[in-house]
Order: structure tokens, then C-alpha cells, then sequence
């Protein structure tokens, strides 16, 4: 028998040296000893099974490591700027033109993805071309190898195979369990929206059906601005940052402030849309399943209640203004489904990604002049998106202004960490500024208004801050997920509503309130609980309440269709 050239053969052992590197860097890194054969099957399946495809079993094997690799670092890049799981549904909602348009303003990420995608096909090319196929040369050789892949991935995809354990986890659960490969295994099925699980006896224990002191509805209705503002968070939060550059007057209170405080958010580092999901519905994007972190494709069009529906069954014109392409992570058709009367996007407002603070309020200004002007009189919901905090933070210091170059050095940062705080910092100080503007605008148009504007989460800075120890906050169970919100009234009524941290996911019904809107049966609801939980919803210390809630919500009212 003819022996294979030694080059063929350097390349077979290169193979299996860079599958066994792949194994032990990846799958065997899972934690639990179920999910390390879980995983290892998945991959040594594939091998067999391409292998008996292509004919070229080193070929299989180099093609299964790199994938394996590239499925590890891609999960590790995305639990680490976003906090997030690499799943299955990635491919069809993340991938392609948003990916690439959010990978720009990423330079050391978009180097090295297009690094990959350049050299990856020369190494597998030179694989298939050393790779002559002998020990495939014989049809029910490669028949029985086909079988035996097909048989293992069949069994480790199985939910009631020998991996049973493993798949009747949550893709989250394993994420959290440091599990990546695992969990993007079995998101490839666990993807379907579900509402969560309740107590069925809970159902009666508690009344929601009648709103403690029900305003009547003032006239004019005064207009509604709500601004999002991109990864914000207060910085006095960290509980070291007290320098003159840290006090800011978004989160300080006065005489026109409403209500303000600690927001209790549901996601870190990243994932802007599942924020925006919770404030226009009152719903918890995470409590709804795996699949509610595609909340813009999957869950808005399922939603039967809302913010905007609300506000429309009030007379309210409502609209959105936001930097990014109408196609960006489906936004067009998901305010569309929300219940919005019109939508801006990027083109049609004149701003992009790069907008500043100060060019959206200018923006805000000529549509919100423009929508008045066609309106009827109708009052206005105007709902803003920013994007300049949006990542990446930490700039060197010589590129920042004074006083932010030094501003940090007394903290507890090393030099990388106060990088990124002091870029943070300096966008904070533009975006202050654009909200004092935003309300002179509004002071001066005379209108009664009320004026929120929150932080949707806390920024990754690129890892920078990670595993820094934060300061426990009342009400807000993980203080990575510590925002704020401040709502003002101007030409209207200020009514105190205080709550010690206040969960995003009540800040819509709060508005109406403060507005002395009537509210729909699941904004009543969702009232009630603020009122019964103190500002809380999941963290709310009467389980029992929360379980007779969810019940009205998904059994009695069918929110989620």
C-alpha cells in the first residue's frame, strides 16, 4: 500500500493536533461532565460525518476544529461586550449588514474578524489540497462513517437521548454556567417565546382590575418626550466617581422633577432593543424565554398591549426618532408593531450613528414642529433614541478635553479602566447639555409636557470594568444593571412618585400616571404592581403577588398572542 507523501502527512497530524487544541480549549472547557460529552459528541459527530461527505478526513477534522474555534471566540466576544449568549437565532436576526454596521465602530473587532475571514478559507484550502482521500476510497467504507456521524449527532440532538439533562436546561442557564457550546447547541430548538411560568392558585389572591386613586384626565393632555439615552448610567453609582466631572444635572432633582431614581434594567453591556421592548410594553424580555432577546423580530409583532396603543387610544400622535437605518435589527416594522403612527429613521431624521447629543435635539425640534403642524392638535408622544455613549469607551487621555485627562487619577482604576471612564465622562458632559437644550426647547413652545429620559443599560467599556467590585444598591439585585430615570414636568403639575429604584419595565405606566391618563386593563395592572412592589417586578419580595400578576397578564388578558 502505498504510503501518503510526507507533507500530506504533516498536514494530517496538524489536523489532529488543531482538534485536539480545538477539544480542550472548547467543549472540554464546558463546566459539568454532561455538557463536556455533550459538546465533544456534537463535534466528533460532524468530523465523521463530513469526512464520509467530502471523502477527506483531514479535511473534516481541520474544517471541525476551526469551527469550533470560531464558535468560541465569537460567544466569548459576546458575553463580554454584551453579557449575552452566542445563539442559534444569531445567524438569521444578528449576522450580515447590522452585524458589519455595528462591527465598524468596533475597529479591533472588525481587524480581527476580517483577519479570519481572510486567512480561514486559505488554511482549510490547503487542508482540502493535501488531503487525497485514501481511506475513503471504498464506498461502504464511507457509508458506515456517514451512518455513525449521522447516529451521534442524532443522539446528542435528541432531547430525549442520552444528553437529556443538558437539553432540558435554558440556553441562558447554561450560559450563565460558562456552557457556550452547549447552549448554542440547544438554542437551535429552545427558541419559541413562552410566557413565565406561574402559580395557577395565584390567579384570585389578588385584585387588577381597580387602580388605587385613578386620576381623571386633565385637558390639554400635555405632549409626552421620551428620550433613551444609550448606555448611560450615573456614574456616582460606581461609588468612587465624585469628582465636579461625575455631578451631572440629568440626574440631579429639582422643582419640576416628578420622579427619579435608581432604573432597574434587564440587560448589560449592550442589547438597546430589549430595553426599548421593556419600556413600550411593560414586559421583561428575559422572562419570556430565550427568544426574548430577539424581541424586535419575534416578540413585537405577539404583543397585544403597549405603550403607544396606550397613548393612541388617548388621541396621542404617536412617533419615533431614531439614528439607525429602518432595516437596522428590524426596527421599521418593530415600531410599526408596537403600535407608533410613524417612524424615523436615520435617513428620513438626517442623523447616523455618529450623531451627537445636541444634533438630535435639532432633529427632535424640526419633526416635532413638523408633526404639530399636521397633527390636528392631536398632543405628542415623541419617542428619542441617542448614540453617541454607544462603544467602544477609552480613548487615550490626550484625546479628551480637560478636565477629563486627569480627572480619575485618585480612583481605584488602572490606566486602562480610567481610559474608558474618562471617555465615558466626557460624552456624558454633551449629553447633559443636549437635555438642558431639549428642555429649554420645550419650555419655550409653551406646551404642557412631560420629559423622561433614562439609561437603557450600562456600557460594557470593552470589558474594562469587568469584575470590578460595585456597590450594592436597594432595589436593584445585580448593580450592573443600575440605570437611572428622571421625569420633569413642565407647564404641568408635579406629583411626587418615589420608589427607592423603579424596574423599566413600570416606567411606562408611571408616565401615564404622571400624565392623568386612563389606562388600559394592563396598565392598570401593571400600576397596581408598582404600587403593591414598591417600584419592583421580578424582584419583588411577594413572589405570590408576581404570580397572581403574570396570571392576569398572559391567562386573563392574553398579552402574549
Amino acid at each position: 500500500m502505498e504510503r501518503p507523501p510526507r507533507g500530506d502527512r504533516r498536514m494530517a497530524y496538524a489536523a489532529l493536533l488543531l482538534f485536539a487544541l480545538a477539544l480542550w480549549l472548547g467543549p472540554l472547557q464546558e463546566p459539568a461532565h454532561e455538557a463536556k460529552a455533550f459538546a465533544t459528541g456534537l463535534c466528533v459527530s460532524l468530523a465523521l460525518l463530513l469526512a464520509a461527505l467530502t471523502g477527506r478526513a483531514v479535511f473534516a477534522v481541520a474544517f471541525t476544529s476551526l469551527l469550533m474555534g470560531v464558535l468560541g471566540l465569537a460567544a466569548w466576544l459576546k458575553y463580554r461586550y454584551l453579557a449575552l449568549p452566542l445563539l442559534a437565532p444569531d445567524l438569521r436576526y444578528l449576522a450580515g449588514a447590522d452585524l458589519l454596521r455595528t462591527l465598524v465602530h468596533y475597529p479591533s473587532l472588525l481587524t480581527l474578524w476580517l483577519s479570519l475571514l481572510l486567512t480561514l478559507p486559505w488554511v482549510l484550502a490547503g487542508f482540502w489540497r493535501h488531503d487525497r482521500g485514501r481511506p475513503f476510497g471504498r464506498a461502504p467504507l464511507r457509508a458506515a462513517v456517514a451512518l455513525l456521524g449521522m447516529l451521534g449527532l442524532q443522539q446528542a440532538l435528541s432531547p430525549t437521548g442520552p444528553f437529556a439533562s443538558v437539553h432540558a436546561k435554558d440556553p441562558y442557564d447554561l450560559m450563565q454556567e460558562r456552557s457556550p457550546f452547549a447552549s448554542f447547541a440547544i438554542s437551535f430548538r429552545a427558541m419559541q417565546p413562552r410566557p413565565p411560568s406561574y402559580a395557577p392558585d395565584a390567579a384570585g389572591a389578588f385584585t387588577w382590575t381597580q387602580p388605587p386613586g385613578q386620576p381623571p384626565a386633565r385637558r390639554p393632555l400635555p405632549d409626552l418626550v421620551v428620550v433613551l439615552e444609550e448606555s448611560t448610567f450615573d456614574p456616582r453609582t460606581l461609588g468612587f466617581c465624585s469628582e465636579p466631572v461625575c455631578e451631572r444635572r440629568m440626574f440631579q432633582p429639582d422643582a419640576r422633577t416628578v420622579s427619579e431614581g435608581l432604573l432597574n434594567v434587564h440587560t448589560w453591556g449592550g442589547g438597546t432593543w430589549t430595553s426599548e421592548f421593556t419600556f413600550l410594553t411593560g414586559l421583561v424580555h428575559s422572562s419570556l424565554g430565550p427568544a426574548g432577546i430577539y424581541a424586535p423580530f419575534n416578540l413585537a409583532p405577539r404583543i397585544r398591549f403597549s405603550l403607544p396603543r396606550a397613548l393612541e387610544a388617548q388621541g396621542y400622535r404617536t412617533v419615533a426618532v431614531y439614528p439607525t437605518p429602518a432595516s437596522y435589527l428590524n426596527a421599521a416594522q418593530a415600531y410599526a408593531a408596537y403600535g407608533f403612527d410613524a417612524s424615523y429613521d436615520g435617513e428620513a431624521s438626517g442623523l447616523s450613528w455618529t450623531s451627537t447629543d445636541a444634533e438630535i435635539v435639532r432633529a427632535f425640534a424640526r419633526i416635532a414642529a413638523q408633526e404639530r403642524a399636521h397633527g390636528g392638535g392631536r398632543p405628542l408622544f415623541l419617542y428619542l433614541l441617542t448614540i453617541r455613549q454607544h462603544g467602544p469607551h477609552g480613548e487615550a487621555h490626550g484625546d479628551r478635553p480637560p478636565p477629563y485627562a486627569h480627572a480619575l487619577e485618585r480612583s481605584p482604576l488602572d490606566a486602562r479602566q480610567q481610559r474608558a471612564l474618562a471617555d465615558y465622562l466626557s460624552r456624558l458632559e454633551d449629553s447633559d447639555r443636549a437635555l438642558s437644550e431639549l428642555e429649554s426647547v420645550l419650555e419655550r413652545s409653551g406646551r404642557p409636557t412631560l420629559l423622561l429620559h433614562f439609561g437603557d443599560h450600562q456600557p460594557s467599556f470593552g470589558g474594562a470594568l469587568e469584575g470590578l467590585s460595585l456597590p450594592p444598591h436597594e432595589g436593584v439585585p445585580d448593580a450592573r444593571r443600575a440605570t437611572y430615570y428622571h421625569l420633569r414636568a413642565l407647564h404641568w403639575p408635579v406629583q411626587g412618585l418615589r420608589y427607592p429604584a423603579l424596574d423599566l419595565a413600570l416606567l411606562g405606566g408611571l408616565l401615564l400616571d404622571a400624565a392623568g391618563l386612563a389606562k388600559d386593563p394592563f396598565f392598570t395592572a401593571n400600576a397596581l404592581l408598582r404600587e403593591r412592589c414598591q417600584g419592583q417586578y421580578l424582584a419583588c419580595e411577594a413572589p405570590r403577588l408576581v404570580d397572581s400578576y403574570h396570571t392576569r397578564v398572559f391567562a386573563e388578558l392574553g398579552d402574549l398572542q
